[in-house]
């Protein structure tokens, strides 16, 4: 048995020894391996006299070596000694590598859908369970220290340390990777966080779109952001005018949003249709952005996924998301306007534009008059004083 004038004794040979290669050692390689020889026979001693009882803290032993040292610092010396401990007593009991490997049954690993989020190990050893968790603070089976506590805390196992070659960090690593591959099974569960995303789409699929802000707020629907498609060459002649009113609904009524013509850039949600969802998921905010951000439904570019906007006054906060979110199923433009032919971009300015091109200002009596020539003539008029055009008779006649 080691007490604690044997412990004494070892740290005043060290710190001499230590001392005297100073003047004794020139050759830098040669101190680095005689000092190396001379620590780790002082910590083999004051191991020995810590495991047989007595009760000096490692930090006591470790700091006079560590001044006459050149290599090592206090905290390395402290904590080869604590290892050195373990090493001891662990004398007699099974290593921890060998206990998992004949008695390891199985491992399940429990993923969440959501995004980003770490998966839940159970290892069963037959007789009781371990539980450890994925993250960069949470591996309990990536140090053997940690899972060797679990596995005594949850099966009264006491276990020594792995086999010297596997008790290096990457060693265990790849050990318990092995263990995992060999025999673990995965097992998916839907997350709070997929569950907030998914009743979010929902939502929006059931919601009427809008094209403005004030009638996604008025009428509880989503505020959409749309851009018609057709190319700026293609613009029509006034006399057209007719007929494209014929063709294109009012903005007031209601359309697809599955169109070609019709390209939908952003889906706006009003924050009175958020706030629910977050509570009946007991999630917060900030999980649901980070959940909506990591599978590419936000904004490029935006700070955040929330936006203001003056309605009525009053400033509302719209969630803003790509449209690969959801789409609903009826749109509206505008449901304010009883007349009149507004376009999908057009819906925030003053002017107008017909649906194939020909831009528009809103007249008094609720029809429209056409933009005028650069001499002020009004280009209707200057329709009228051609030959007229009718609607029956664009593209030539039947017979011909």
């Amino acid at each position: 048995m080691t007490d604690r004038a044997d412990a004494m004794e070892a740290m005043e040979t060290a710190t001499d020894e230590l001392e005297q290669l100073d003047s004794t050692t020139d050759n830098a390689a040669e101190r680095g391996k005689r000092e190396h020889e001379i620590v780790d026979e002082y910590i083999g001693t004051v191991a020995h006299a810590l495991s047989d009882g007595v009760n000096d803290p490692a930090g006591f032993y470790a700091a006079p070596a560590a001044d006459e040292s050149d290599y090592y610092s206090k905290t390395d010396i402290k904590q080869k000694i604590k290892e050195r401990v373990d090493s001891v007593r662990g004398d007699g009991k099974p290593a921890l590598d060998e206990f998992v490997e004949d008695n390891l049954e199985s491992v399940t690993i429990l993923e969440t859908t959501d995004q980003h989020q770490g998966a839940i190990y159970t290892w069963d050893f037959g007789s009781f369970k371990v539980e450890t968790n994925s993250g960069e603070d949470s591996r309990g089976h990536f140090g053997f220290a940690h899972f060797r506590d679990l596995i005594f805390e949850s099966g009264g196992k006491n276990i020594g340390l792995p086999t010297e070659e596997r008790r290096g960090g990457g060693d265990w690593r790849d050990f318990m990777i092995r263990m995992v591959d060999e025999r673990g099974s995965e097992v998916k569960n839907v997350g709070p966080r997929t569950i907030a995303k998914e009743e979010l789409a929902n939502k929006i699929r059931r919601r009427v779109a809008y094209g403005t802000a004030e009638a996604a707020v008025d009428n509880s629907g989503v505020w959409v952001v749309t851009r018609y498609t057709t190319p700026d060459a293609w613009v029509f002649p006034d006399w057209w005018i007719p007929a494209s009113r014929a063709l294109t609904p009012p903005v007031n009524q209601e359309r697809s949003l599955d169109r070609d013509d019709i390209e939908l850039r952003e889906i706006r949600v009003h924050e009175s249709l958020i706030v629910p969802l977050i509570e009946e998921s007991e999630i917060t905010r900030s999980a649901l952005y980070h959940e909506l951000d990591a599978r590419n439904l936000t904004i490029p570019g935006m700070p955040g996924t929330s936006t203001t906007e003056q309605v009525n006054g009053r400033t509302e906060r719209f969630w803003v998301l790509r449209p690969d979110i959801a789409t609903p199923d009826v749109y509206i433009p505008d449901p304010t306007l009883r007349c009149g032919f507004r376009h999908f971009w057009e819906m925030d300015t003053d002017t107008t534009m017909n649906p194939l091109g020909t831009r528009q200002e809103a007249s008094a009596d609720g029809g429209s008059v056409s933009e005028q020539d650069d001499d002020g003539a009004d280009a209707k008029d200057g329709a009228d004083s051609t030959t007229a055009t009718t609607f029956d008779t664009v593209g030539g006649d039947d017979d011909e």
